[in-house]
């Protein structure tokens, strides 16, 4: 990802462990839920976050059948889209623990599915480097509410569907035949975000540490931090092809010609990149929607001014020449849990819906990442 590349640490970290559940105790008479215990790894001065995310496989589909989809068409009239099953497990189980987990006051709440709206192997292909633009996640909780909202009940041994289109607006369904339900929005922009935040503090600490060890050997006065994270905020708004005008209206920063020049390249050449994505996707060319964006400029400009505001105090410290003396502020996240070394969650059966084997499985298959 090219906006991390300007805050790429001198010297990287030793090697960690990756994180790891264990000491799941076993379900007896006296005990009616299981204890997990979730080890992370940290770092001096870099507090650890963790992520929890089920990632879904789509399916591409020309159109929907079902009356109250907005889906619906035929072979005529083809309203295409891209479809993800689950609580699909073979027990049917995932999304009862998934509901636990989200539950736990240590999370939050935040457990969230991933979609990725890659339909086949060439659209995948196409992608790399850009997935950011071609994914929608929600969390566990936010389905849950809007299923019950429609009376729509998620229980163990039943499979639901989530549909989402593959332009803007990104319209996008719960369905749980006959029944669809509308989910507002999508929270992939507040996981983007809260990962470069992170990011950008982890660098900064580092930095700070290296930087105090080399203090006899540095100019510092012959530094300019400032330009150091205008050029990280240039390389976020060319992965994320924001077009240069907008760029300064979102940092509030002017650009010298070299920048302008790299963000309209950026720019020029994502419109190229979308156009080309459309034949991965396999579009009627009887569809309305072929007209409509794929990435909406908006929703770009969006992302951007997202990271922007969560690291706004980062450039300000940054432009204060105490700042390797300033302790680093933690980042601002919405999503990502700060934890010490090991995070501790109890599961409870859940109305007997849940058995210990299929809590196992279920959650070997759940990607809790730290960050």
């Amino acid at each position: 990802m090219h906006a991390c590349h300007c805050f790429r640490p001198y010297r990287l970290p030793p090697h960690q462990r990756p994180p790891y559940a264990l000491g799941l105790t076993l379900n007896d008479e006296k005990r009616q839920g299981w204890d997990v215990k979730i080890q992370l790894p940290s770092g001096p001065g870099r507090p650890t976050h963790a992520l929890f995310l089920q990632f879904k496989q789509g399916e591409h589909k020309a159109y929907s059948t079902h009356k109250l989809s907005a889906f619906r068409g035929s072979v005529k009239s083809a309203k295409p889209f891209c479809e993800f099953e689950f609580n699909n497990n073979s027990d049917g189980t995932q999304h009862i623990v998934l509901r636990g987990l989200a539950a736990q006051p240590s999370l939050q709440g935040s457990v969230s599915y991933v979609f990725p709206r890659i339909p086949n192997a060439q659209t995948f292909k196409a992608c790399l480097g850009r997935l950011i633009h071609v994914t929608t996640s929600h969390t566990v909780s936010e389905i849950d509410a809007q299923a019950t909202a429609k009376g729509i009940i998620i229980s163990a041994g039943q499979s639901h569907k989530f549909r989402t289109s593959y332009t803007s607006p990104f319209v996008t369904e719960l369905c749980s035949d006959p029944k669809a339900v509308e989910l507002d929005g999508g929270e992939e922009g507040d996981l983007f975000s809260d990962i470069v935040s992170i990011r950008v503090h982890r660098a900064l600490t580092e930095w700070q540490e290296m930087l105090r060890e080399a203090w006899h050997t540095v100019d510092f006065e012959q530094v300019n931090w400032s330009e150091l994270f205008r050029t990280f905020q240039v390389e976020l708004g060319r992965y994320l092809a924001v077009e240069p005008r907008f760029f300064a209206d979102i940092t509030g920063d002017e650009l010298p010609g070299e920048d302008i020049e790299a963000l309209g390249t950026s720019y020029r050449e994502f419109s190229q990149f979308e156009e080309q994505l459309r034949e991965h996707i396999e579009f009627s060319a009887r569809n309305d929607n072929e007209r409509e964006q794929l990435f909406p400029e908006r929703r770009r400009n969006s992302l951007m001014s997202l990271v922007v505001k969560k690291t706004a105090h980062y450039k300000h410290l940054l432009a204060s020449p105490e700042w390797l003396t300033t302790p680093i502020p933690q980042p601002e996240t919405t999503f990502a849990i700060p934890v010490g070394n090991e995070m501790d969650l109890r599961l409870e059966t859940l109305g007997g819906e849940l058995s210990q084997d299929a809590f196992v499985r279920s959650l070997s298959s759940l990607s809790f990442q730290a960050i």
